[in-house]
């Protein structure tokens, strides 16, 4: 991916967080790019928003087993696609 569209990318999820679509296109160019791991924490994250988002208005506390799966994943996600 060159840096003038990751920068277009990244640019459009700043202008619209909340836009699944615009995520899901920067987590693509991730995945076409070789960068897997970038692409999964995108994806896990747009799934928390679609499926958690009031988790975290409860103090983080989790709904279930999937909620406690996507956010340990998102952890890990973190800690290795963003050294």
């Amino acid at each position: 991916m060159t840096t003038t569209t990751r920068a277009a990318l990244l640019r459009a999820v700043l202008v619209d967080p909340r836009c699944d679509a615009a995520r899901l296109v920067i987590a693509d160019h991730y995945e076409e790019n070789g960068e897997s791991e970038r692409a999964e924490f995108v994806r896990v994250q747009v799934e928390l928003a679609a499926e958690h988002s009031d988790c975290g208005a409860k103090g983080y506390l989790y709904c279930g087993d999937a909620c406690e799966r996507l956010r340990s994943r998102e952890r890990e996600l973190f800690l290795t696609a963003f050294p």
